[in-house]
């Protein structure tokens, strides 16, 4: 689970939701949670009802740490996702690993954590994922910040990882705070960047991922297109992104927005 604060018109968009009833995905085999904070736990309800082969958070978070970095009013979700956390507590066993991609028909999926940093800041704890198939790769880094950004680098693995990313799902939501310009310094440069936001702009820093993105074709509802470097749920709605074999050997990367 990313942004669970995305926003299209004044209805809550609900990820799960649309899996189950628009695109008819009756289970799922692995559910991510970038980390234990509010916004990124908004659909946690309908977790559930999917009921995922196996779940990645941040394990090494105690319940108080979480607990602390969030609001008491925030109380009643947070004790669903501790719920969830204490269903999941089995190491996860070679059928449903996904870092054996010739098991799951070629997708590759990497995670990559800062644990050491200190726990006062739960955006640190973000678990970043990437996703990759038929040569095209999404990265998807949840909310963290310098801190946890300037440890991640650190890793040969991880600097290696970024080079070839096609889609950016914008840290914490496009705002100042998740922006690192030593990513693009060690080679970061996606074809299009997703900005996750509200209508809250005070923070916004698109203006600095346009400039660090190369650009792609965006198709809207009426099949029109355009270039774009960026696109965000505040301006465009949904926001969906299919990347595969286009059947005649080639790949294809697919962006489309929905108001």
């Amino acid at each position: 689970m990313g942004d669970g604060e995305s926003i299209s018109g004044s209805a809550r968009f609900s990820p799960l939701n649309f899996l189950r009833y628009t695109q008819g995905v009756k289970f799922i085999d692995k559910l991510i949670i970038t980390h234990p904070h509010r916004d990124h736990l908004d659909d946690i309800e309908n977790v559930f009802a999917l009921n995922p082969s196996v779940v990645r958070r941040a394990g090494w978070l105690t319940e108080q740490e979480v607990r602390q970095g969030n609001r008491q009013t925030d109380e009643a979700i947070v004790s669903q996702y501790l719920q969830l956390c204490s269903k999941y507590t089995e190491n996860v066993t070679r059928p449903n690993d996904t870092t054996f991609p010739d098991d799951w028909g070629g997708v590759t999926v990497k995670h990559y954590e800062s644990m050491q940093v200190p726990r006062t800041n739960l955006n640190n704890h973000s678990i970043v994922t990437f996703v990759g198939y038929a040569g095209l790769k999404a990265m998807i880094p949840g909310d963290n910040e310098s801190t946890s950004w300037n440890a991640l680098l650190e890793q040969q693995q991880f600097r290696d990882e970024i080079k070839n990313v096609d889609v950016l799902l914008a840290p914490h939501h496009g705002r100042d705070a998740g922006y690192s310009n030593e990513l693009f310094r060690a080679g970061l440069s996606p074809r299009i960047t997703v900005i996750s936001d509200d209508q809250e702009r005070t923070t916004s820093v698109t203006s600095k991922y346009v400039n660090n993105t190369s650009g792609w074709t965006v198709y809207k509802p009426d099949g029109s297109s355009e270039k774009r470097y960026c696109v965000t749920t505040r301006n465009d709605g949904n926001i969906t992104i299919k990347f595969g074999f286009d059947g005649s050997g080639g790949t294809f990367l697919n962006v489309t927005t929905q108001i």
